[in-house]
């Protein structure tokens, strides 16, 4: 008659894991977290609420239209697709708008120039992707 081990390496198993839990917890959310960089976090989220970032003149931002706790202090909003006291939340953005391996563009960039560039929205220039404005606000964006 043969003996089952198999339950024994199971427990064994079981056992390691528990023990180095926190350790295999630890390396796989250091992986995920190796592009993070908080200065650039930091001023990208004051870009992202920054009335006069992209329009000097004008009482614009992207937190008018994506964050829940602006409040308008009596500026004159001339955007048509503006609803107040509905923002369009932006969450898990690094998922949704992955890199493209094949043309090496980034598709939450262009997500935030079509916004940016539309003329019922910001109606600006496209701003080019390598100026620091524009990769700290991604950088904002991608932890969202």
């Amino acid at each position: 008659m043969k003996a089952d081990y198999g339950w024994i390496i199971l427990i064994l198993f079981a056992i390691l894991l528990a023990v180095f839990w926190g350790q295999i917890t630890g390396g796989i959310s250091a992986y995920k977290n190796r592009d993070f960089d908080q200065a650039a976090y930091d001023r990208g989220e004051k870009i992202f609420a920054d009335k006069h970032a992209w329009t000097p003149l004008e009482d614009k931002s992207c937190a008018m239209c994506h964050s829940v706790g602006y409040k308008e202090e009596g500026e004159k909003i001339t955007m048509s697709d503006y609803k107040a006291g509905s923002p369009i939340i932006l969450e898990k953005l690094a998922g949704k708008y992955k890199n493209d391996m094949l043309t090496n563009e980034d598709a939450l960039y262009e997500q935030v120039m079509e916004c940016m560039t539309h003329q019922n929205r910001m109606g600006l220039h496209r701003a080019s992707l390598k100026s620091t404005e524009i990769q700290d606000l991604l950088a904002f964006l991608k932890a969202q």
